[in-house]
């Protein structure tokens, strides 16, 4: 899974992709770090992958990941545990490094 999460002012914005299809993800947070966080799938990227079209997350932030239970929205029996943590800050910094160098090199051609 390919996750970007942006958090300001208790409003969470992001978009990823996993083996479902391509999603965006809206939500909110508070000072206590209690999280929300509905997954709404784009609706062309999940057409016969038998996906539900939104989920919702609802958990805690703990100063090292978000953690707590997730549920399709359309079907509350289909929930379960979920973790979502940063990635580590040399890995990420590698990344963006590594995606100017191509920016980079496809400009200079």
């Amino acid at each position: 899974m390919r996750l970007t999460l942006r958090f300001k002012g208790g409003l969470i914005a992001g978009d990823g992709e996993d083996r479902s299809g391509s999603f965006a993800m809206r939500g909110t947070y508070d000072p206590d770090g209690k999280v929300e966080i509905a997954k709404l799938y784009d609706l062309a990227s999940i057409v016969g992958n038998w996906a539900c079209p939104k989920l919702e997350y609802i958990g805690t932030w703990d100063g090292t990941l978000i953690s707590g239970l997730w549920e399709d929205a359309s079907q509350p029996l289909n929930c379960g545990e979920f973790e979502i943590w940063p990635e580590v800050e040399e890995t990420a910094i590698a990344h963006v490094l590594e995606s100017e160098a191509s920016l980079e090199s496809l400009s200079a051609r």
